[in-house]
């Protein structure tokens, strides 16, 4: 008979009651972190955007975009926690539409943290300070199953590294991390890969270890569909 529930394992309850050693216990269910996950994402900055940023709706009209699309859905069909997608380049090209859309799929059955970088890149310097906060999301941003980072570098495609030693400090830190403990992410930027490099060659290094195979850079101003549609 088929079952009405979306997990078998705890009948959607989020838990299951396990015996340990003659002793009933409450078990968390996998599930349970992923609801939770789709919850954060939802009412997060880019909440009207998980819906209707798909790839469907994704506009696929050139060379650029079909090749960017299809590195998705490869991400997604291959998934391994240890890959990681980054697409870069040209303001306006989709890369948030098509990470979201990547997001969304993935969300099936792993947990997503979403970080916008200028928001939250932002609320952790100002945060150094309260020990406890800074590490409660540090410690989120390190050890959720797929980081999503979105806008990473925000601003410094024009060359204004006067903020950099800090932002790249923190990072540092959560890229480091998950570089060593094999946790896969998914990164827009604006930046090149020589221009990431250039910023900070360890850090960069990492990124696109972790991305090869799954990278897509949009090279022109004639891909900004705000611009030409």
């Amino acid at each position: 008979m088929e079952s009405n529930y979306k997990c078998n394992k705890c009948n959607d309850k989020g838990y299951t009651i396990i015996n340990e050693d003659g002793t009933e216990a409450v078990k968390f269910c996998e599930c349970r972190e992923i609801t939770l996950a789709k919850e954060r994402l939802e009412k997060s900055g880019i909440a009207d955007r998980v819906k209707t940023n798909t790839f469907k709706t994704y506009k696929v009209d050139n060379d650029a975009r079909n090749s960017a699309r299809n590195i998705c859905i490869k991400y997604i069909t291959d998934f391994n926690k240890e890959k990681s997608l980054l697409l870069q380049g040209q303001v306006g090209s989709g890369k948030t539409h098509l990470a979201i859309a990547t997001c969304n799929k993935l969300l099936e059955k792993y947990s997503v943290k979403y970080m916008s970088y200028t928001k939250d890149i932002n609320e952790l310097k100002f945060n150094m300070t309260d020990t406890d906060f800074y590490n409660k999301k540090i410690s989120e941003y390190r050890n959720t199953t797929v980081l999503f980072i979105d806008d990473l570098f925000k601003g410094f495609e024009k060359g204004d590294y006067s903020r950099a030693r800090a932002e790249l400090r923190i990072i540092y830190d959560i890229v480091n991390f998950r570089y060593d403990n094999k946790k896969s992410m998914i990164i827009t930027t604006e930046l090149s890969v020589n221009q990431l490099l250039d910023l900070d060659e360890a850090l960069a290094s990492r990124i696109i270890e972790m991305s090869r195979g799954y990278r897509h850079e949009f090279k022109g101003r004639e891909l900004n569909y705000r611009i030409f549609g």
